[in-house]
């Protein structure tokens, strides 16, 4: 079956849409969109991806990127746990979601960057033995091939541990919003 012949049997559906959306069948017409444009060879896999770091990254120093080893879920494979980087494959709106935790008496100055460009920033500060951990989420405008990823600032020296284990986990996800 050629595009046109394709594109034909997509347009009767659309209009079998409509008719549904103005019954109010809005959800009945929502799935067989995605079904439509399935059929014509569209993605419609939603990126998202949540990984942690398996272990206490030690005195990271300054300008640092984070990489979050453990992969729990990377719908499209958009995020590298070799590199800690996240790029979209496919343009949108997005949340970047992170949560640091500093081991006792650690400073760590975090930044999210977008390609160049400082998009959040959180600060930890560990007093003796309490610790304090610090998370922060983002929405942003992403374009496939942009490159996210959280390092220590170039600015303040990080003193000390980064903590991560099965009591609390150091942390970066993202998903798109639309």
């Amino acid at each position: 079956m050629d595009m046109l012949e394709k594109l034909d049997i997509l347009e009767q559906k659309l209009a079998q849409r409509m008719a549904d959306l103005k019954k109010g069948a809005a959800l009945y017409a929502f799935n067989y969109l995605f079904n439509d444009l399935e059929f014509l060879g569209a993605s419609t896999t939603v990126p998202a991806f949540y990984a942690y770091m398996s272990s206490h990254e030690t005195n990271p120093g300054k300008h640092h990127t984070l990489h979050f080893d453990t992969i729990i879920t990377n719908i499209g494979s958009a995020y590298n746990r070799y590199t800690g980087i996240f790029t979209p494959t496919v343009s949108g709106t997005y949340a970047l979601s992170y949560s640091i935790k500093p081991y006792a008496g650690a400073y760590i100055p975090i930044e999210l960057v977008r390609n160049t460009q400082i998009i959040g920033s959180v600060v930890t500060k560990a007093q003796s033995s309490y610790e304090h951990g610090a998370s922060s989420t983002v929405v942003i405008q992403l374009s496939a091939g942009d490159a996210c990823f959280l390092r220590t600032s170039n600015t303040y020296t990080p003193t000390g541990h980064i903590y991560s284990s099965k009591y609390a986990r150091s942390s970066f996800s993202g998903w798109r919003l639309i």
